[in-house]
């Protein structure tokens, strides 16, 4: 059992209403007797983690804080096995400070997390101490921490520090709990140094927040109740309040549109809007009303718009003047009163029920197997294809037949001795259990009580696994709004069910990503609908799967995509 050595985090904070400003750490002598030589304090008046209705603020059960440093200055010490500390380098960063005790106050002590995950840039991974060591002659340096703690596996542990990936949800739950999810607050202080190599005493952190808070009241003044399910604020052209954004924690600064890797900035997608969608709706009896909140970055809010969606109608409402700054919360109140029906939609579903299966058969390092039932690149004319070389042949594999939408196939041989499909295939083949091996016997197998041989698309995302460039992508003729899919694993997925596997659906529009939706796996073994709605408006739909590297099977069963034409 891994053992958890603590150090002191303690978070003080109170009132919301205003963005503190940076004050300068306190540093106080630990003493050499102290197990973990440096303590850290994090204190605030604007941090917020979980909030209740008269905006009180206290730390929750899961807070974690990451803790960056300089390894040019001090170096953190860690070794491969547990107790053996033996390295002293700056290829860890991003340390994992989970909450120790003070959760449901507005103080808490947190401690470090000993083992520590490799990264991608470096991939070793070992146990922390929860020491650092000045280097040379250096006489102080500042340590960087933020909050709520993140992990992305497309950048590993060793984010940037100046270029920390974030994506603010264009979707969001509307409660206090999403707010707290989606909030992001950051902080510096500085330590200095004492008679030794030994980084010692207290770095005192003041965190502040990077995006603002819109608090929106809706009011029914209508005769009859109705269900509010959604609100969405649209701000005007050119401006960005939600998507991806790439965080400087050494400044605070946030640059929206800018996805941050490992390496450094790449581009991302910045949304003009955020769409507040309970769960499950808001009833709203006459003369009654209801707040929802939303997490925006700051911006000019002059000519935004809201939309107050209902089951009986959409009203729209505008928004004065209001520059939105981060730390701060902004009310805005509507009240309903003349709603709009909204046009009933035709809805389209691609069913794959004319897909003509077959027999096929692989033969290669895995073994021979011959597969009833099923659809996949290998057997298609590949004279039209791309890249016929060493990256094999990608293009489509099945069109529905009204042309509306093309399903992208893959397939090389690696030379026989390795061979594979990749993206979309398409199978009749279901069982009700999973098989606990990756029996590739079972590969095209849906996990489902029924349908018995109802044809079904599966895909194999292998650009997700870095062993291709093919993404597996639903392409459409003209814009369309994806309403569903129906969802569930293959039985080959049986013993990876504690990797944590998830399908997430990326939506484009002329290549621009509009919005994802993740489902989880984890122990699916129905059909089971998943809303898409929050993709918005798309000509493109991309299937990217999520696993533990190297070890789960990137498959995924997919039936019944349901979609409207966009108008």
């Amino acid at each position: 059992m891994k053992t958890m050595r603590f150090s002191v985090l303690a978070a003080a904070v109170a009132a919301l209403a205003g963005c503190s400003k940076m004050e300068p750490a306190k540093t106080e002598n630990a003493g050499a007797g102290h197990e973990v030589y440096l303590a850290v304090r994090a204190s605030s008046s604007d941090t917020r983690t979980a909030i209740s209705p008269d905006y009180s603020i206290s730390w929750a059960e899961g807070d974690a804080i990451g803790l960056f440093y300089n390894s040019d200055e001090i170096k953190a010490e860690w070794g491969f096995s547990e107790g053996s500390f033996t390295v002293k380098n700056g290829y860890t960063q991003n340390l994992y400070y989970p909450i120790y005790t003070g959760a449901g106050s507005g103080t808490a002590a947190f401690s470090y997390k000993d083992y520590v995950a490799g990264s991608v840039q470096h991939p070793m991974s070992g146990y922390y101490s929860g020491n650092f060591y000045w280097q040379g002659d250096v006489s102080q340096t500042t340590l960087y921490a933020y909050t709520p703690y993140r992990y992305d596996t497309g950048c590993g542990s060793a984010y940037n520090v100046e270029y920390m990936p974030f994506l603010l949800p264009a979707v969001q739950t509307g409660t206090l709990e999403g707010v707290a999810a989606c909030d992001l607050a950051y902080a510096s202080a500085a330590i200095m140094r004492g008679a030794d190599d030994v980084v010692r005493g207290e770095a005192d952190f003041r965190f502040r927040h990077l995006f603002s808070i819109l608090e929106i009241t809706v009011e029914n003044t209508l005769a009859d109740a109705v269900t509010v399910e959604s609100v969405t604020v649209s701000a005007a052209a050119g401006k960005a309040l939600t998507g991806d954004c790439t965080v400087d924690l050494t400044t605070g600064a946030v640059m929206m549109g800018k996805r941050a890797d490992s390496f450094g900035q790449i581009e991302g997608t910045a949304l003009p809007s955020v769409t507040v969608s309970p769960e499950k709706g808001v009833v709203l009896l006459p003369k009654a009303a209801a707040t929802l909140y939303a997490v925006v970055a700051p911006c000019d809010l002059t000519g935004a718009a809201v939309r107050v969606t209902t089951s009986a109608g959409s009203q729209d409402f505008s928004v004065a003047g209001i520059t939105a700054e981060a730390g701060k919360y902004y009310r805005k109140s509507v009240s309903l009163s003349d709603l709009t029906p909204d046009p009933v939609a035709k809805v389209y579903t691609i069913d794959f029920e004319d897909v003509q299966l077959g027999t096929e058969h692989y033969s290669g390092m895995i073994g021979d197997h011959s597969y009833e039932n099923i659809l996949t690149a290998q057997v298609l004319d590949h004279g039209d294809w791309t890249g016929e070389d060493y990256w094999g042949w990608s293009g489509p594999i099945y069109t529905t037949g009204d042309g509306a939408a093309v399903f992208t196939g893959y397939y090389n041989d690696f030379g026989g001795y390795f061979p594979t499909w990749g993206a979309f295939a398409f199978s009749a083949n279901s069982r009700d259990t999973f098989v606990d091996n990756d029996d590739y016997a079972y590969q095209f197998c849906a996990v489902t009580s029924g349908k018995g041989a109802n044809k079904f698309a599966i895909t194999y995302d292998i650009r997700s696994l870095q062993m291709d460039r093919v993404d597996t992508a639903v392409d459409f003729a003209e814009a369309v709004n994806p309403v569903s899919v129906d969802v569930t694993n293959t039985s080959m997925m049986g013993g990876h069910m504690n990797e944590n596997p998830a399908v997430t659906f990326v939506g484009y529009l002329s290549g621009v990503k509009s919005g994802e939706v993740t489902f989880s796996l984890v122990d699916v073994k129905e059909w089971t609908e998943v809303d898409l709605s929050p993709l918005g408006r798309v000509d493109r739909v991309v299937v990217v799967m999520g696993g533990k590297p190297n070890s789960t099977p990137y498959y995924v069963c997919l039936d019944n995509l349901k979609y409207t034409k966009a108008e």
